[in-house]
């Protein structure tokens, strides 16, 4: 059986289409699991978010894991939260937790690591931090509680 240029190009756009629905709902569920879309209910950001920024940053929600796909802001309005991905399909829309709406963040270690662990008003999950996105998230809470 020989497949032609049309039906291996139909093939391949079919594959791609296919990974494409599959990674959106892992997006989705991964939001879902993890907190993001209840944090976005409260705190989704209308635009990027100003501060010190921090790409390919790694860190969790709950007990989910984003090693390597997140974008952090730290700056005066608060701590920023992206996905690396194009607006993660719209699972995981950009978050500005104020500083306001954060009850504590404390310096943890684990191993050979150590993180930042955030605890966010009303909200039973905590968010950690690894790197140097972790360390600037610490000063400038720092910074905050010195202020109040």
């Amino acid at each position: 059986m020989d497949i032609g240029a049309v039906e291996l190009t139909l093939i391949i756009i079919g594959a791609l289409a296919a990974m494409l629905v599959f990674w959106t709902g892992v997006l989705w569920l991964l939001a879902g699991l993890s907190g993001w879309r209840a944090l976005a209910r409260r705190f989704e950001a209308e635009r990027e978010p100003e501060g010190e920024r921090f790409s390919m940053a790694s860190g969790g929600l709950g007990q989910v894991r984003f090693n390597g796909v997140l974008r952090v802001w730290v700056g005066e309005r608060g701590l920023g939260l992206g996905c690396l991905m194009p607006a993660a399909f719209g699972a995981m829309p950009t978050l500005l937790l104020p500083w306001r709406e954060l009850r504590a963040v404390e310096r943890r270690k684990f191993l050979f690591s150590h993180f930042a662990q955030i605890e966010v008003a009303d909200f039973s999950r905590k968010i950690s931090l690894r790197g140097a996105a972790g360390d600037a998230v610490l000063q400038a809470w720092e910074g905050q509680q010195s202020r109040r």
